[in-house]
């Protein structure tokens, strides 16, 4: 299967949504590694996960209290501070469209720099297009907000981004899954 466009699924915590997402084609799937997060799992619970899904990118979602070992070649955090500039780890800010374009240079300072994951501070907060093709001349952009499976197209005409992020959820039960979001989503961006 192929996308239009680069996809990140944000805080799989499932070995369904990685499985189905690996199965779609997806670029890249995320894990939260901070504890205090509703969507937490355990590096135990990662390597179970990872060991069954291949050929994508895992990502170790943490944030600046984050002190276990890196367990992926991808981070993503919220925190310009702290941050780690190992050229063999690529790195992802998570930031709302505001905070990037206040801390545009020391974004572009980052010498493993993959994209900023922009992320809306504000469920109504509607999409600014201009300001968000103004940002990708500059830094590479996936965005993480503001779409849904009857607009995504028409965004990615009018957007000059990278790609898109969408977030995964519980299962119903062990196996049991409701992929509506998700699937609405990748089947309107999937090449036919």
């Amino acid at each position: 299967m192929e996308l239009k466009t680069f996809v990140k699924i944000n805080s799989v915590t499932n070995l369904s949504d990685a499985r189905y997402c690996a199965g779609m084609g997806v670029n890249q799937i995320g894990f939260c590694l901070n504890s205090k997060d509703k969507n937490y799992i355990t590096p135990e619970t990662l390597k179970e996960i990872t060991g069954w899904i291949s050929g994508i990118e895992i990502v170790s979602e943490i944030d600046s209290s984050y002190t276990g070992s890196l367990l992926t070649k991808v981070i993503e955090t919220s925190s310009l501070e702290n941050i780690e500039h190992n050229s063999k780890v690529k790195l992802i800010i998570r930031m709302s469209l505001d905070e990037a374009e206040v801390n545009l240079k020391q974004i572009n300072q980052l010498p493993n720099l993959d994209y900023v994951l922009l992320v809306s501070n504000n469920v109504n907060d509607d999409l600014q297009i201009d300001r968000i093709n103004q940002l990708s001349n500059q830094v590479p952009i996936v965005l993480g907000y503001g779409f849904n499976s009857k607009n995504i197209n028409h965004l990615l005409e009018k957007l000059d981004i990278k790609g898109i992020a969408l977030t995964g959820s519980d299962e119903i039960r062990p196996g049991f899954k409701d992929y509506d979001q998700l699937a609405d989503v990748l089947e309107a961006i999937e090449i036919d």
